[in-house]
């Protein structure tokens, strides 16, 4: 990336990308509905929440991007 000399606003790189990791991950936990309200009264409850919707994004990432089954 190059930034022009004498630019206004420093463009940190890192920063920007980092935040848009976090924010891309909370959407995709908005998107079950345990995780969006805090239905949970305990914190290793809510924790296990986030995990199981975490695999269930990922497990079906996965299982979209693998393509068809062989055999």
């Amino acid at each position: 990336m190059v930034v022009p000399q004498g630019t206004i606003f420093p463009v940190d790189r890192f920063h920007v990308t980092s935040s848009w990791v976090v924010e891309r991950t909370f959407g995709w936990l908005v998107k079950h509905r345990r995780c969006v309200r805090d239905y949970e009264t305990r914190p290793d409850h809510h924790e296990a929440m986030v995990y199981l919707a975490e695999i269930h994004t990922l497990t079906r990432r996965l299982a979209r991007d693998s393509g068809p089954a062989i055999g």
